[in-house]
């Protein structure tokens, strides 16, 4: 029986769907930068408040309690509305499947709002996630405005929105579509391609101009690598291939470690955002998201074994602050 979905033979079909993605990578690359500012705003000042500890400790104390609150209202909300939980890219895989119907509006309120929450608190989440589900119901609600298309226009918009929300957190359009024809479409379709392309490079634009040229991860380099230290790369590349896995399988482990806190699934955000305290006092660069760590030690000279010790660090409690289910993903842990 032959695909139909694979069939857009119409030209005006393409343009249509070609134009549309344009307008749902602008909307979704304007809605990512203010996620953006708004979680990096948050982040710094927070930042700030526990590296000035020794002088103010009264606005740490502030931060922990309002914190603990922020993080126990969203708590809340994901214990109400699951679908908010985690990363998102698992519900629009299974929106893309059939098997799964979203509530665009509600999960692009909740994951905004939950994301700067719990992301902005100093939690090791990524926007990533996040900012694919924001994408996929903005192009879930662009879809709706066309009642009288057919099903296989909204998972394309759905597909051009987790797109648009990927290259938005990223500045990486090219990736973006890579990254949704790989673990979100799976399926490899011109048209889809092209408007997935179309809509990333529309978000990618909006975010250049108000985040400026310079990338995400802006790292210096020093000197480029000797030939002779090439086999390393692929050691390295194995033993964080292996560590990748060991990952994988402890996160999956995470839910059932978390149960024997005897806490309610609304408490895991402030439990780990209190164990991550000491943390935060002490190594404030090592809390969040991940790229300011990245970045940090781009910049400077570490100890190796000092190294070695930041990565268990944020390897554990990476694992934690994905347990508590509340809106993010761990790519950057990664």
């Amino acid at each position: 029986m032959e695909n139909k979905e694979s069939e857009f033979r119409d030209h005006q079909e393409k343009l249509f769907l070609i134009a549309n993605a344009l307008i749902i990578g602008t909307l979704t690359g304007f809605v990512i930068s203010v996620f953006r500012l708004a979680i990096e705003k948050i982040f710094d000042l927070i930042t700030k408040i526990f590296t000035n500890f020794n002088q103010s400790p009264i606005p740490v104390l502030l931060l922990i309690i309002f914190s603990v609150l922020a993080l126990s209202g969203c708590g809340f909300l994901i214990h109400r509305y699951p679908y908010l939980s985690g990363s998102g890219i698992p519900q629009i895989e299974g929106q893309l499947k059939g098997v799964y119907h979203e509530k665009a509006i509600g999960t692009l309120i909740g994951k905004f709002f939950g994301g700067i929450i719990a992301i902005g608190s100093g939690l090791m989440l990524g926007r990533e996630g996040p900012s694919v589900q924001i994408g996929g119901s903005i192009g879930q609600i662009t879809s709706s405005f066309y009642h009288q298309k057919e099903d296989r226009h909204l998972k394309i918009f759905i597909a051009c929105g987790a797109a648009a929300g990927l290259s938005a957190a990223f500045t990486a359009p090219l990736a973006s579509v890579i990254f949704v024809a790989e673990e979100i479409y799976h399926r490899f379709i011109p048209v889809v391609w092209i408007s997935a392309f179309v809509s990333s490079m529309a978000a990618s634009f909006v975010t250049l101009n108000i985040f400026g040229l310079q990338p995400v991860l802006k790292i210096h380099y020093i000197s480029v690598l000797q030939l002779k230290y090439y086999p390393w790369i692929i050691i390295i590349g194995i033993l964080i291939g292996l560590l990748c896995r060991l990952y994988q399988i402890l996160l999956l482990k995470m839910p059932l470690l978390m149960s024997y806190t005897k806490l309610p699934d609304y408490f895991f955000g402030p439990f780990v955002y209190i164990l991550m305290i000491p943390l935060a006092l002490f190594l404030p660069y090592c809390i969040g998201g991940g790229n300011q760590l990245i970045t940090f030690v781009g910049k400077n000279s570490i100890n190796i074994w000092f190294l070695g010790l930041i990565i268990l660090i944020r390897f554990l409690y990476s694992l934690l602050s994905y347990a508590t289910k509340l809106p993010g993903e761990y790519f950057y842990r990664v």
